[in-house]
């Protein structure tokens, strides 16, 4: 007999969701805790950057204060800055593990590794299951070139104790571009550099464009196209040497940081001997999250899919459902939202145009600038743009792209939208309050089906 019903490898966002399923389920059940409880997300991703995003935006305002009337100043304290970020970080993590002890769950500190298709061992101690759910996350990537050991990656990034004058960021994804924004706005100069010739490469090029503008604004230096060569150290000075069209050049930095996204950590957990398969892509799985051993699934960021809490979430609470259930549901990534916290933020779900048509779909586009949006306007956030785009058959809303303050919060409702299989005649008709952002959802929505600009449609 076994030990347990379920072990689940990882406390992170795919782990904590599984945890309050298999409550849920009645489940006898262990996690193995590993090197951090709350995983990537609650320590050195998603809630870190957001605390920093969030102080950066307010340092922002604080010195644009001006345009309001006002006459403030802002003496800015980076150690202080970090302690509020720690401070979030504990009060969660608290918070989760409170959630945990209420389940009934236990938890076990060690790192795991499978010895046999349903055993695994931490710290010399054999532990079995009926079923087993692999939920290691991910692990910051970093290039191999010359000097790379010089270079920090995404988690040092959020211990560092000093701000650096001058900091050179590889990579222009998601990662890259939001600490690139925090730490321009903290004061240093940043330098962005990225193999694509855009920023956000994989997003929509209207969502790239908003980005360059944006780093252009704020006095960040974007250089694409490039290959970095090696990075270097003179005492306390930074050389990283790219190479663009056949050139080389030479960029000095007082800090160097890897933005180059993350990789499924599957490294040290035996998968072999579980009889689990899996690549540097990840772990491979069928639409209900199985792996190729029928008594494990997978779930969140070791999947090698979708990077995104969300998506960690979802996968989590459905692993355990359909490892325990004869009702088993398959994965649908259709839906998700994802949102970069850029200063300002920008935020996207479905496809864009260019992907629809090639997949033979007749799709359109509205486009409204926030500057057309009278609350934007009162706010003094005139910066971005509400895209919405639909079906041309069917006027179906299938995708959107938010660009500015609270585009994080606005795309929700165009998720809600094609998740409901709305129209855009459907959202037209909703009756967003008056002035508010989500105005401008309305006004995308209305611009080609009414025809006019009547007097309520004031800024449509």
């Amino acid at each position: 007999m076994a030990d347990y019903q379920l072990i689940i490898i990882g406390t992170g966002m795919a782990g904590i969701p599984a945890m309050r399923k298999a409550n849920q389920l009645g489940l006898k059940t262990a996690t193995i805790v590993g090197e951090k409880f709350g995983g990537t997300c609650l320590n050195d991703g998603c809630i870190p950057t957001k605390a920093l995003a969030r102080i950066a935006h307010l340092k922002e305002q604080i010195e644009n204060s001006s345009k309001y009337g006002l006459d403030a100043s802002s003496s800015f304290d980076f150690s202080k800055a970090y302690d509020y970020k720690n401070k979030v970080i504990k009060t969660l993590g608290g918070l989760r593990k409170e959630s945990v002890s209420e389940w009934g769950i236990e938890l076990i500190e060690g790192k795991a590794k499978f010895v046999g298709p349903n055993e695994i061992e931490v710290g010399g101690k054999k532990l079995s299951a009926d079923k087993l759910l692999i939920a290691t996350g991910a692990k910051p990537i970093t290039l191999p070139i010359e000097g790379a050991e010089l270079a920090i990656d995404s988690t040092d990034m959020l211990q560092i104790k000093e701000l650096p004058k001058r900091m050179v960021i590889i990579g222009a994804g998601f990662i890259g571009v939001e600490f690139g924004s925090i730490f321009n706005i903290f004061g240093s100069k940043v330098t962005v550099l990225e193999i694509a010739d855009r920023p956000l490469a994989k997003f929509p090029k209207d969502i790239s464009g908003f980005v360059n503008e944006s780093f252009e604004k704020r006095g960040i230096e974007f250089i694409g196209n490039i290959k970095v060569k090696s990075i270097k150290k003179t005492n306390e000075l930074f050389t990283v040497t790219i190479e663009q069209e056949g050139k080389e050049k030479e960029i000095e930095a007082d800090l160097v940081g890897f933005g180059t996204g993350r990789i499924p950590n599957t490294d040290g957990i035996d998968l072999e001997k579980a009889n689990v398969e899996y690549s540097k892509d990840g772990i491979s799985v069928n639409v209900e999250l199985q792996t190729s051993n029928p008594d494990i699934y997978a779930a969140g960021d070791v999947l090698g899919k979708i990077q995104l809490t969300a998506v960690a979430n979802y996968t989590g609470e459905l692993a355990v459902h359909n490892a325990f259930s004869d009702d088993k549901k398959e994965v649908n990534y259709r839906v998700i939202p994802f949102a970069v916290f850029s200063e300002p933020p920008l935020a996207v779900v479905g496809e864009d145009t260019e992907e629809l048509k090639a997949k033979g779909i007749n799709a359109g586009f509205m486009r409204v600038p926030y500057s057309r949006v009278p609350r934007a306007n009162a706010n003094g956030a005139t910066e971005g743009f509400v895209k919405i785009i639909f079906d041309k058959d069917s006027d179906k809303v299938i995708g959107a792209q938010v660009a500015g303050e609270n585009a994080d919060d606005l795309i929700h409702n165009f998720a809600v939208a094609i998740k409901g299989n709305m129209t855009r005649q459907d959202l037209a008709e909703i009756k967003f309050f008056h002035p508010s952002l989500s105005e401008g959802i309305r006004f995308a929505a209305r611009k080609e089906i009414i025809g006019h600009q009547d007097e309520e449609d004031c800024c449509g």
